[in-house]
C-alpha cells in the first residue's frame, strides 16, 4: 500500500493509519526503519533483474529530461531506457534508471556525462545505444 500509492514512508508513524491497521486485520505494522530496510532490498533484487535484461537487449533509445524544482531550485535529470523485448509478440518496455541530481550549469557535455555515467552503473554499453554519445 505505502509503495503502490507513493505514500511516504512515515505514514506507519501515524495514529490514524495504525488504528486502521488494528481494527481491519491481524497484521503487525513494520516500523519506518524496517519498510526502508525491505525496500532497500527488494529495490536491489529488481535492479539486478532489469541490469540482466539490459544485458540481453541489442538496442535501445535513450530519452532524458531535466527539470528545477521550484520549492528547492534543485536540478535533476530523469533517464528513461527504452528497448524491444524478444516475447512473443514482442514488446517495447520503457525502464526510469535513475533520476539524478544536478549541479552547476546544464551543458551539453555536462549532460552527456551525467547520461554516460548513469548508463555504465546500470551496465547500459555504448555500442547498444541507437544514438550514442557524443
Amino acid at each position: 500500500m505505502i509503495v503502490k500509492d507513493n505514500m511516504p514512508l512515515e505514514t506507519v508513524e501515524q495514529d490514524g493509519f495504525k488504528l486502521f491497521v488494528k481494527m481491519c486485520s491481524r497484521y503487525k505494522i513494520f516500523s519506518r526503519r524496517t519498510l526502508t530496510r525491505m525496500l532497500d532490498g527488494k529495490y536491489e533484487i529488481l535492479r539486478d533483474r532489469i541490469k540482466q535484461k539490459f544485458t540481453t537487449m541489442k538496442f535501445c533509445s535513450l530519452t532524458c529530461d531535466a527539470w528545477t524544482d521550484s520549492n528547492t531550485t534543485k536540478s535533476y535529470l530523469g533517464l528513461t531506457v527504452h528497448y524491444r523485448h524478444e516475447s512473443k509478440p514482442a514488446k517495447i518496455i520503457s525502464t526510469n534508471v535513475g533520476v539524478v541530481p544536478l549541479e552547476g550549469s546544464h551543458t551539453g557535455p555536462y549532460l552527456a556525462s551525467v547520461i554516460e555515467e548513469t548508463c555504465e552503473t546500470w551496465g547500459i554499453q555504448k555500442t547498444k545505444v541507437n544514438c550514442p554519445f557524443l
